[in-house]
């Protein structure tokens, strides 16, 4: 029987690099544009995703809710990958000066929280992740 080691050391290198990504589409964005607005978002490393969530808690490690829109509006801006809202055409056509005002400009609080909530899925925050632990 092959150990796990022995598994893993058959894989090719880039099978296991971090490559989660999903397509959200957001009907009232859809409805504007007349066809599907699909935003591409991906999964985050756990040392960035741990930064940003850490930004929500007090000096006291309780979670402050008024942190809580800021850190989804961080997840959102560091794991979308298209649309890109860093591009300087978009940012000057909707008079943003920083890809977060134009985040808060395009999406609602709401959206902005789903993207928040798929970041963290893709990044194996789930309550689909399940472990079995064995005793011997």
């Amino acid at each position: 029987m092959i150990n796990l080691v022995e598994k893993l050391l058959k894989l090719d290198k880039g099978i296991i690099d971090f490559d989660n990504v999903k397509e959200i589409e957001f009907k009232r964005l859809s409805s504007k544009i007349g066809e599907p607005f699909v935003v591409e978002v991906r999964g985050l490393s756990g040392d960035r995703y741990t930064e940003i969530a850490s930004m929500m808690f007090s000096g006291k490690g309780t979670v402050d809710a008024q942190k809580t829109f800021k850190v989804n509006c961080l997840f959102a801006l560091e794991a979308m990958v298209s649309p890109d809202l860093k591009d300087k055409d978009l940012l000057e056509h909707f008079e943003c000066a920083t890809p977060l005002e134009l985040l808060k400009k395009m999406f609602l609080p709401g959206e902005i929280a789903k993207i928040s909530e798929e970041v963290g899925k893709l990044s194996g925050f789930s309550d689909n992740v399940e472990e079995e632990v064995k005793n011997s």
